[in-house]
């Protein structure tokens, strides 16, 4: 009688998956629901924007919130306040409002994407939910950006729309199915 051949667990596990994972039919990963974060001015936040949505993916589009809100709408001065003023504005209706809708969206995020370059407000958004969430920075690879050190906190810093939608996939991928014993 032959003695039983040892298959070693890496043999075992290639087995496994062409027997299973290569017959299984494709999984088109689940959307995400994406907090995408930038500065009013950014220019290439559109492009982003559309193509998250057309990927299927739930994006909140903090341009599109009605009524829309902007500090001008307290007070045209609102770029010369002094410390003491810009903490009486919090207490105004209107900040209030657009605050509680943002943090709204970015309790109900699953994923953070800060659109490089961006301002003061975006930078504390995608700080906070970097502790929580995958969170990446995106901005085209010939866009002049300032480094910042903190950018580490992220998980990645993406240089075009198809490395954005290529992590999204990533992440949004089941994992891979490796029976416990192997």
């Amino acid at each position: 009688m032959t003695p039983a051949r040892f298959t070693p667990p890496v043999a075992e596990r290639k087995r496994w998956q062409r027997k299973y994972v290569s017959r299984s039919p494709a999984v088109t990963p689940a959307p995400r629901r994406v907090y995408l974060i930038s500065s009013w001015r950014n220019r290439h936040y559109a492009a982003l924007l559309d193509a998250l949505r057309r990927r299927g993916h739930i994006v909140y589009d903090s341009r599109a919130q009605k009524p829309s809100f902007h500090w001008a709408q307290i007070a045209p001065d609102w770029q010369d306040w002094t410390a003491r003023r810009v903490a009486a504005s919090y207490r105004h209706p209107d900040a209030g409002a657009a605050f509680t809708r943002n943090r709204r969206a970015m309790d109900e995020a699953d994923t953070a994407i800060l659109v490089l370059p961006a301002g003061n407000s975006a930078h504390l958004e995608a700080g906070w939910l970097a502790r929580g969430l995958p969170a990446a920075a995106y901005s085209p690879a010939s866009a002049v950006i300032r480094p910042e050190l903190m950018y580490h906190l992220l998980d990645d810093m993406l240089t075009s729309i198809p490395a954005v939608l290529r992590w999204l996939d990533r992440l949004s991928a089941p994992p891979a199915c490796v029976p416990p014993h192997l």
